[in-house]
Order: C-alpha cells, then sequence, then structure tokens
C-alpha cells in the first residue's frame, strides 16, 4: 500500500517495482512453518526521495497495531531478503521524471513535483540500471543519467 500523509491505498500494477519517493506499507499475512498459524509481517518502506512525517509515521504505526504485528521500517537499497522474497523474488527501484527533463527549467520544476509517481514512468523513458543478485533474489535499482559518476 502507498502511504501518503494519513491514508494508505493499494498499489495498482507491477508489486514488484518500487518508485524512490514513495513509502509503502508491505503486508505479508503467511502460516508459520513451525506452528501452523498466520503470522503477519509488515515492512514500511522508504524510498531515497521520501520523507516519513508525523501523519505517516502515525498511520504505519496504526497498521502495524491493526495486523497485531511490529512495523519494521526499510530504507531503499538496504531491503531484507525475506521482503524481497515476498514480492516474488524480485525488486525494481525507478525514478520517474518526463522526457528531456533537463532541456529547460520548468521541467526541471515539474520534475521535481512528479519525480517518483507511478502514473508519471513511460516505459519508452531511457533509463541505466544496477542489477544485484544476492541470495537469489534479484534488485534492480534505477540510476540518474546525468550524474557525474556513474559507478555504483
Amino acid at each position: 500500500m502507498s502511504v501518503t500523509g494519513a491514508t494508505a491505498t493499494s498499489v495498482k500494477g507491477d508489486t514488484g517495482v518500487f518508485y524512490e519517493s514513495e513509502i509503502l506499507a508491505i503486508v505479508l499475512r503467511a502460516k508459520a512453518t513451525s506452528s501452523g498459524l498466520v503470522e503477519t509481517t509488515l515492512w514500511a518502506w522508504q524510498g531515497r526521495g521520501s520523507q516519513v512525517g508525523e501523519c505517516e509515521q502515525r498511520k504505519l504505526k496504526d497498521m502495524a497495531r491493526h495486523y497485531g504485528t511490529e512495523l519494521y521500517l526499510v530504507h531503499q537499497g538496504c531491503e531484507p531478503t525475506e521482503l524481497v522474497h515476498a514480492l516474488g523474488g524480485r525488486l525494481a527501484t525507478r525514478q520517474v521524471r518526463p522526457r528531456n527533463v533537463y532541456d529547460d527549467a520548468v521541467w526541471l520544476m515539474i520534475w521535481r513535483y512528479l519525480k517518483g509517481i507511478r502514473s508519471y514512468w513511460s516505459a519508452q523513458n531511457t533509463t541505466m540500471h544496477q542489477v544485484r543478485l544476492i541470495d537469489g533474489k534479484v534488485f534492480i535499482d534505477e540510476h540518474d543519467l546525468v550524474s557525474d559518476n556513474h559507478c555504483l
């Protein structure tokens, strides 16, 4: 679920793709092999471009209370393999910006506003990715093409 202020809304589309300006709540309910009972895990994923304010903190704590579980805060780039496994073994993080955003200052201001919003990403955007395989899980991170240093 995408957490914005005091609201949490279901994510539409590919749940294995996170956007760096998002705060996401990932809820996993699964049967425990040891006890046979249902266990719930709640992760709060924070992208590099997002800020968790008081409203978001309150909403995430309320969700943990609702599900009767502990809240695990996860920062972009530090995702545990259990979280990636819950997502199907693949996690991609994206940046979002309109095409040719750096051509003029107005687009730069618009890009700062839209950056990370799922509905504005287009498959035609040119991107660079870092792909990592850790413990059998695939991590795909989008990186800025305008960077002075592309060493990852």
